[in-house]
């Protein structure tokens, strides 16, 4: 405590100072410890009421260590080993260190030979899973016998049975370390017999550019062997299992299928409808084309490319005046030159209308014809039986095709 006076009035004053002073940290390193199935593996956790910034140090007592806080250790043998655990701790106020030991014994207990198996099957129940469900030790062997002749040393094994029928399944476990020996053997009824069929007669559809031809896909997951029954609903019937069917008309039609499935575990049958609406598509129109000509490059033969309808409309422009409403045609141009050529493809169907026009340049040019003489050509043919000459004479002509013919007259 403290007075301080003042000058002007001179009236006493008094106060307190309070000093905060830290609080030095605190190191409890005591621990605990035990051990699980395999007690050479020990777990240790620390027990004392340390700060969060404290660190651990353990010597598991076999030359190795630790820092962690609450660590696993397994020990090489088994034995009595001097395990410790220093806890250091630095805060402003203060530094701690502590150190606890003691003594852990590493040492197996005896094998637990606990033989208790369940099993099941799934969409093939005269194929069986077995799984034994005791708590042994990973060293224990196992045996299986599964009442058939077959037998297994897997932990968890599958068996596919010749027939159906029960079995006597037994299961012997067997196990030893450094403390004991056991084998034990525990048996139960097995039935291998096939489930029955499921039938699952849900079912999806799709149309393709022709809306009234629909395709009709099961989407049950069935196993092969079921029976599959549609009925279209415009009279139409089919067994297949994805099929087609084209309705005669436009409109809503109501779909039914049946499933049925038949097994030495049971039967089965499932119906499902749906509503279908059988409406074409607006029709494609796709006016291009090719062209080419063969020996009379004034004669051209026109292809339409495009993937249209049967009932599509064709209307070919030459160029030159002329037109074909033909698919496919052969055009003669009686002169020369380069012609625009156009193709529209119009289709109107109960989905709706379509047109498309395409053009294209067609070069129709002349055929060369050889210029003949118009007069007969005298020449002399030199035969080679005889070393004479004989006068001759051509008389060239050009036939309908071109091509150019000769006639040669011999003069004795």
């Amino acid at each position: 405590m403290f007075t301080i006076q003042q000058q002007e009035d001179f009236v006493p004053r008094t106060g307190v100072i309070v000093y905060a002073v830290p609080v030095p940290p605190s190191c409890e390193p005591e621990f605990g410890y035990y051990v699980s199935l395999n007690p050479d593996s020990v777990h240790f956790y620390h027990s004392g009421n340390n700060s969060p910034s404290a660190h651990y140090s353990w010597d598991f007592g076999d030359g190795t260590y630790s820092t962690d806080i609450n660590p696993w250790h397994l020990y090489p043998v088994d034995g009595v080993y001097y395990a410790c655990l220093t806890v250091s701790d630095t805060t402003v106020g203060g530094i701690c260190s502590a150190t606890w030991c003691d003594s852990v014994r590493a040492q197996p207990i005896p094998p637990s030979c606990d033989p208790e198996f369940v099993y099941y099957s799934i969409s093939n129940p005269d194929s069986i899973q077995f799984f034994p469900i005791g708590s042994n030790f990973s060293s224990a062997h196992y045996s299986w016998t599964f009442g058939d002749g077959g037998t297994s040393t897997l932990m968890n094994p599958w068996h596919l049975y010749a027939q159906n029928g029960m079995y006597y399944v037994c299961l012997t476990i067997s196990d030893s370390n450094s403390v004991g020996v056991c084998s034990n053997t525990w048996c139960d009824s097995v039935r291998a017999m096939p489930a029955p069929p499921s039938c699952v007669a849900e079912f999806v559809y799709a149309t393709s550019i022709n809306a009234d031809s629909v395709q009709f896909f099961p989407t049950g997951g069935n196993v092969s062997g079921t029976n599959y029954s549609w009925d279209f609903g415009d009279g139409n019937h089919s067994t297949d299992i994805t099929p087609w069917n084209v309705y005669p008309q436009n409109g809503i039609y109501y779909v039914c299928l049946t499933v049925s499935n038949s097994t030495a575990g049971g039967t089965c049958s499932e119906t499902f409808c749906d509503s279908v609406r059988a409406i074409p598509a607006v029709p494609p129109c796709e006016a291009e084309f090719a062209y080419y000509s063969l020996t009379n490059i004034d004669s051209v033969h026109f292809s339409a490319l495009g993937n249209n309808l049967p009932g599509a409309n064709y209307s070919w422009d030459f160029g030159d005046g002329s037109f074909s409403s033909d698919m496919n045609t052969w055009h003669y141009y009686t002169i020369h030159g380069v012609f625009q050529v156009c193709l529209t493809v119009t289709d109107t169907t109960a989905g709706g209308t379509c047109s498309a026009t395409f053009c294209d340049s067609v070069h129709v040019v002349p055929i060369l014809h050889p210029v003949l003489p118009s007069s007969p050509i005298l020449l002399w043919v030199i035969p080679t039986v005889c070393a004479s000459t004989l006068p001759g004479t051509i008389y060239p002509e050009q036939n309908i095709s071109g091509t150019l013919e000769m006639e040669i007259h011999l003069q004795k």
